[in-house]
């Protein structure tokens, strides 16, 4: 889920750079797709946090920043309508962790309260008139730190699910959602977990729905929520249609349940119908939606269990979103799968294939306009030295596709 993003704004070093325009998410306010990364903010960032056509990101000093699709106001400063720049949100308010849906934001603020922002589940227009479940259109406080804090946070279309800082899961919002504009209704999903998903329309307020079970990290899928226990293991509830929660079936559950105790998982990632993991040994599993081929295993079809991915080698991180998705290897190598133009190739791929090499040169070239200021050859993970700077900056280019730079 925090990997999605529809554009690209890519932190590097600590400043905002983007290279995609759509829906305003390169954030630069002339909308135009871009080849090269230009820098859109002189603030300096320590996160960055993107979701469906929307991107968020965090100052040093701990203000928000958001930016894109702003049509259910998951933007949250108080409008509607897309935003092509940096577009600060509640001034006196100063976050450590965010995510965000297509309809929904939420963060936890400094002091471990749950903020949210948005629309949640139903939310469509029928001749004109717009119908909303329940519509939040600046941060709005949900929990109360005399009761619990919080220390992660995820978001469906319709619910919130947080930990506290005990590792219980609490869950606030809709087991039910009517869709933008098709007015097409799920029904009961059992994204609260709650074991009762009875009435889909009625709001839940902030609720613990667990309490024999640590957990530590929590991630949220469209319909669906994924958290880690302090054992490492992955526990599902919610819609399954595609197979989403690993449990072998298209069935839905309504509480956490255990996915499996015979692996333990280091890294998780979700996009809106698609999961990836990796265990303890480095193996990667990938289970969920493959419309795209982004659980790269040479199939467009779904997968309702986990499915390993033959490789001998071992990886450290991972991403997926709707289009494709990534891997990282130990040795630094970054390979993809999926989308073409989203990894970085002319074609698209059913397996994975390498990004990039950590022994790989690349030779950079810094610009004033249209003149050469220096080039420099560099490996991959070493950094170049920019000539002093007579003007606001240069335009970077390079010779090779590479997975990120740093400035």
């Amino acid at each position: 889920m925090k990997m999605e993003i529809y554009g690209l704004g890519v932190l590097m070093g600590k400043e905002l750079i983007g290279i995609n325009s759509y829906y305003g998410v390169l954030g630069d306010s002339d909308r135009i797709d871009r080849v090269y990364p230009k820098k859109i903010s002189k603030k300096r960032f320590k996160e960055i946090y993107s979701g469906y056509r929307t991107v968020f990101a965090i100052d040093e000093e701990g203000y928000l920043y958001g930016w894109g699709q702003n049509y259910s106001y998951q933007l949250g400063d108080g409008t509607k309508g897309d935003k092509n720049v940096l577009t600060p949100i509640k001034s006196n308010l100063y976050f450590s962790s965010i995510d965000t849906s297509r309809y929904i934001t939420a963060g936890i603020d400094e002091n471990g309260e749950i903020w949210i922002w948005g629309c949640l589940s139903c939310y469509y227009y029928n001749n004109g008139q717009e119908y909303v479940g329940t519509k939040y259109t600046i941060p709005t406080k949900i929990s109360d730190a005399t009761i619990a804090k919080f220390v992660d946070v995820a978001v469906t279309n319709s619910a919130c699910a947080a930990i506290d800082e005990e590792g219980n899961i609490w869950t606030y919002g809709y087991n039910g959602q009517i869709l933008y504009l098709t007015m097409i209704s799920y029904g009961n999903m059992g994204v609260l977990g709650n074991k009762d998903a009875t009435e889909p329309d009625k709001l839940v307020q902030l609720t613990k729905i667990t309490k024999d079970v640590v957990y530590k990290q929590i991630d949220a899928g469209e319909h669906h929520i994924i958290a880690k226990d302090e054992d490492n293991h992955l526990w599902a509830w919610g819609y399954n249609k595609e197979g989403q929660l690993g449990f072998g079936n298209t069935t839905q559950y309504n509480v956490p349940t255990l996915i499996t105790n015979k692996r333990a998982f280091k890294e998780m990632d979700i996009n809106e119908n698609s999961c990836i993991a990796i265990d303890i040994n480095g193996d990667v599993y990938t289970w969920g939606e493959s419309s795209n081929y982004q659980l790269g295993d040479e199939s467009s079809s779904n997968k309702t269990s986990m499915s390993k991915i033959d490789s001998d080698k071992k990886f450290k991180k991972c991403a997926i979103s709707n289009t494709h998705s990534l891997i990282l290897a130990e040795d630094g190598t970054l390979y993809g799968v999926g989308n073409g133009s989203a990894i970085g190739r002319n074609n698209n791929s059913r397996t994975y294939i390498q990004i990039t090499n950590p022994n790989s040169s690349y030779n950079i070239t810094f610009m004033d306009g249209e003149n050469i200021i220096d080039t420099q050859t560099i490996q991959e993970g070493q950094s170049a030295t920019a000539p002093v700077l007579t003007k606001e900056g240069y335009t970077l280019s390079w010779d090779k596709d590479f997975s990120n730079i740093t400035s």
